[in-house]
């Protein structure tokens, strides 16, 4: 038995040539139309008539699959039957979620993987087709859609990040897996490789568990709770709602508990990112604006007034966008620790610490 797994990305152009670049272990993100021909054989039929796999899974679906960058992973010879295959789609669509989160550590985007195949070829049996949708309609900072333009060096740089960020064991409570594929794009090569220890050609072990279970949501960490912010702001065209989980996201990583957030959020968003006197003075100031329509928004309040103006609420919103991606970088990179405390007492600490430590120039 052998299976290929495509799924098409939406909102993603390419500016480079770019035909084969590995994700992970024999997961590849392509742009020719050659390879889904020669998987999937003869799309239409005499060229009108819809052949197999498009009547399966539809002439507009595989016209998105044409018209669109994609990802493949082929499954040979292996073991995994076919009541396992809805399970390995859905585990490989939500793995694909972490490279869509990468991209958005790059840049703004509203990219989106559209529903997932698999077509299984079984010996002396009849092809099985299975679909898998989980799709989330991703928008920008301002909330419109649309294509976003990516380099080849911005998509290396992007898959760089899920190995780095996304396979790394010394991040707390991490999945682990195996590295043991080198990560070729066409012919270059990027830092980090990686392979899917659970998905390969001779073995699958996958389990669907249910969304949530409190021992389980116990573990999760706070690195793990504030990307799911991220990505539940990126879901959102309202900017009001972008705004909401944007501060989550803050409030996740730099609040242990709901006394004096606004401010407390606001002062160590400053001490992380800024550099200056005047950068910390700004982004406290800038978010004690943002957290008042926040306020206003999720307590009900009238929203209107100049302060709540289109263009204000769509640079507040571009302005969280960019802050959340340089406060996870600068965590990732300088404060790793964090995401390992339990406690709200071991996170003032810490705040308390840099404080005393910081070198704080005098304004002019």
């Amino acid at each position: 038995m052998a299976h290929t797994v495509i799924q098409s990305i939406l909102g993603l152009k390419i500016k480079d040539k770019v035909n084969n670049i590995s994700l992970m272990n024999k997961i590849r993100l392509r742009t020719e139309k050659a390879t889904i021909v020669q998987r999937f054989g003869n799309l239409f039929d005499e060229g009108v008539q819809p052949g197999e796999f498009a009547q399966n899974a539809g002439v507009q679906n595989v016209m998105i699959l044409l018209q669109n960058p994609y990802v493949i992973h082929d499954i040979k010879e292996s073991d995994l039957d076919v009541p396992s295959i809805l399970p390995m789609l859905q585990y490989l669509s939500d793995y694909f979620q972490s490279f869509l989160f990468c991209l958005w550590l790059v840049k703004d985007n509203g990219i989106t993987m559209n529903q997932a195949y698999c077509y299984s070829k079984i010996k002396n049996s009849k092809d099985v087709f299975t679909a898998h949708s989980r799709q989330q309609l991703t928008t920008k900072a301002d909330g419109s859609s649309g294509l976003t333009e990516f380099t080849k060096n911005e998509i290396l740089q992007a898959v760089h990040y899920f190995n780095t960020y996304f396979q790394d064991s010394s991040l707390p409570e991490r999945q682990s897996y195996s590295w043991n594929d080198s990560n070729n794009i066409d012919d270059a090569q990027v830092p980090g490789s990686l392979s899917l220890n659970t998905i390969t050609d001779s073995t699958v072990n996958i389990s669907v568990t249910p969304a949530y279970q409190a021992d389980m949501y116990a573990q999760i960490t706070r690195f793990e709770r504030a990307r799911s912010f991220i990505n539940a702001a990126r879901t959102q065209s309202d900017l009001f709602m972008k705004i909401t989980y944007y501060c989550s996201f803050l409030e996740v990583l730099f609040s242990g508990n709901n006394s004096e957030v606004n401010y407390r959020i606001r002062e160590r968003c400053s001490i992380i990112i800024g550099k200056t006197f005047q950068e910390r003075k700004e982004i406290f100031n800038t978010m004690s604006a943002i957290y008042n329509v926040r306020s206003a928004f999720i307590h009900g309040a009238k929203l209107d007034g100049k302060k709540m103006k289109a263009e204000i609420i769509e640079s507040h919103s571009k302005y969280m966008d960019e802050l959340c991606r340089k406060v996870f970088f600068e965590l990732l990179e300088n404060h790793k620790a964090l995401f390992e405390f339990k406690t709200d007492e071991e996170l003032n600490m810490y705040f308390i610490d840099l404080i005393f430590n910081m070198n704080l120039d005098k304004p002019n």
